[in-house]
């Protein structure tokens, strides 16, 4: 079998290896991305966007990824989308951390995976989580209130009242991160 050293076979390869949910290929991606990107575009973004494994250490890189502007055009914002998808309990704090973005569609995500994950089991469309291929039901936490209903806000709501969102959603999660 011949190698080939075409950055754009390269970078749909690695974009497969993540639409599949590959956690080793996610956390290998920032170093993938510093040896250059080219070929790198939105098929690689999109391939974020579909990642779905709740791999701790790849939900680290979503949120390193999602935490800084990146060389590839939506990258951060798949990053997070991907995170916000994810929304198990071990992704909290990265979720939470996604609130102080400069990038309002950031902002957004994490206030959506966490919203998603107080109301788990209430989310339209919600898809079991995998970790690592293995399939896991969701079930309803303890965290669900009226609150965290009324504050699970469309991307217009949450435009035009951002500011007490995001404070619903970091008070809660300073709140929900104490209890076990």
């Amino acid at each position: 079998m011949q190698e080939s050293s075409s950055a754009p076979v390269s970078m749909t390869g690695v974009a497969g290896l993540l639409r599949s949910g590959d956690a080793a290929t996610l956390v290998n991606l920032p170093a993938i991305l510093a040896r250059g990107v080219a070929g790198a575009g939105p098929s690689l973004a999109q391939a974020v966007c579909e990642y779905f494994n709740g791999n701790v250490a790849g939900l680290r890189v979503l949120a390193e990824l999602a935490g800084r502007k990146q060389p590839v055009p939506r990258l951060r914002q798949c990053a997070a989308f991907a995170l916000r998808n994810v929304h198990s309990r071990e992704s909290l704090p990265y979720l939470a951390s996604l609130l102080d973005s400069e990038d309002g569609e950031v902002r957004y995500e994490g206030v959506a995976g966490l919203a998603s994950y107080a109301n788990s089991g209430f989310v339209p469309g919600e898809r079991p989580l995998t970790v690592d291929g293995v399939v896991q039901a969701r079930h309803a936490t303890q965290a669900r209130t009226a609150a965290t209903e009324a504050n699970f806000p469309a991307l217009e709501t949450f435009r035009q009242d951002e500011r007490s969102v995001i404070e619903f959603w970091r008070e809660w999660a300073r709140a929900y991160a104490a209890t076990p």
